[in-house]
């Protein structure tokens, strides 16, 4: 399940970033002239691409960090194709919540940056920065936020695996976890020391 998770985190990379700079960059316009019909769609879908690859990547990213912290648990194998399958069932309503998120706080107020660019590439290749940096950055606040949502949901298939193994209300038993601390040894007694 491992190995399955770091190729979907590897394809996120791979698929947001190239969405990312083709947005950037309009290299939607080279696939254009090859290819009118691949240009369009591509055009059409880019950003889409760049804000779903995004979410996946938080959401992988948290599973991978939920399966490690659940390592331990042994009674527990199942959860994260249970909580990958989740995901991926909420992965285009994940992608627009934390779209709409990652947009909170992009306004026009912070024009220094644009400038300084301008200044020292040119006009053109100011403009292309400013709108690679700003792609760069959405893109980022969008796995900010789906590494969040994605934690939250393996906290709650992990609660839910909880309940249901200890639906009688028991309590959890850590014995049969593994540990990679050594065994405590057992306290030692002492007798009372007597007082004159």
């Amino acid at each position: 399940m491992r190995h399955l998770i770091a190729r979907l985190i590897q394809a996120s990379v791979l698929i947001g970033l190239l969405a990312m700079f083709s947005y950037a960059s309009g290299l939607h316009n080279v696939v254009r002239m090859r290819a009118p019909a691949a240009g369009a769609w591509w055009n059409a879908h880019e950003f889409y691409l760049m804000e779903g690859a995004a979410t996946a990547l938080g959401l992988l990213v948290a599973l991978r960090v939920g399966v490690r912290f659940a390592a331990e648990a042994a009674s527990i194998r199942y959860l994260a194709p249970v909580a990958l399958a989740l995901e991926a069932a909420l992965l285009l309503p994940l992608t627009h919540l934390c779209a709409r998120v990652a947009r909170i706080g992009a306004d026009g107020g912070a024009i220094v940056a644009p400038n300084r660019m301008a200044a020292y590439a040119g006009f053109e290749g100011g403009k292309t920065l400013d709108k690679l940096l700003i792609a760069a950055l959405y893109f980022l606040k969008t796995v900010g936020f789906g590494f969040l949502l994605g934690l939250a949901l393996f906290g709650a298939v992990l609660v839910g695996a909880i309940v249901s193994a200890r639906g009688d209300g028991a309590p959890i038993d850590v014995r049969g976890t593994r540990s990679s601390r050594p065994p405590m040894p057992p306290a030692r007694r002492t007798p009372p020391t007597p007082t004159a």
